[in-house]
């Protein structure tokens, strides 16, 4: 995979040319691509980044400059789903209810834009934590089944429809312009 070079006339930002598949037997996800990981299990690509950062190096190798754009790419996704209370501005949070102990309810209908009118449906005696619309939140979560809600919300949030993710949708979905 050649990394192409786009002059933004600031620096120069590195893109891929397409999905990174992970190529070794001894990969948890052998034959997978990191953008498909992503709407699986995104703490697996995060700890993986953790670990090159880590270490000294010289250059970046391939895996290392993919998972620094893509991890950033998962934090400025565009959101075109608007708020289903006020109906105009775009989501931003999630307000869920729960702990780590007992679990979450994470659910579409927790969405809201950030305003106070909106944020306000959601306050009763027990403050909701409001968790920001990006992959990274998905370390919020202990359990795998909240991880997994959590990721179903983002593909609504995202209207990214029930169909299979492929490496392909994937990677065209993080190639998208940003916010």
């Amino acid at each position: 995979m050649a990394p192409e070079q786009l002059d933004l006339g600031l620096e120069d930002v590195w893109t891929p040319s397409g999905p990174y598949k992970f190529k070794t037997k001894d990969s948890r996800y052998w034959k997978k691509s990191a953008e498909w990981v992503m709407f699986h299990d995104y703490g697996y690509l995060r700890r993986l980044l953790d670990q090159k950062e880590s270490k000294p190096y010289k250059t970046k190798d391939p895996l290392h400059q993919h998972l620094e754009w893509l991890l950033a790419r998962g934090e400025d996704r565009p959101v075109y789903r608007t708020c289903p209370v006020c109906q105009e501005n775009p989501i931003k949070y999630l307000s869920v209810r729960g702990s780590d102990r007992d679990g979450y309810s994470i659910g579409l209908s927790f969405a809201h834009c950030g305003q106070d009118k909106c944020r306000g449906r959601f306050i009763t005696d027990k403050m909701p934590t409001d968790i920001p619309v990006v992959f990274s939140s998905y370390e919020r979560f202990f359990y795998k089944t909240d991880k997994d809600r959590f990721l179903t919300v983002l593909r609504q949030v995202y209207q990214i429809d029930e169909s299979p993710i492929t490496a392909n949708r994937a990677f065209n979905f993080f190639s998208q312009s940003s916010r």
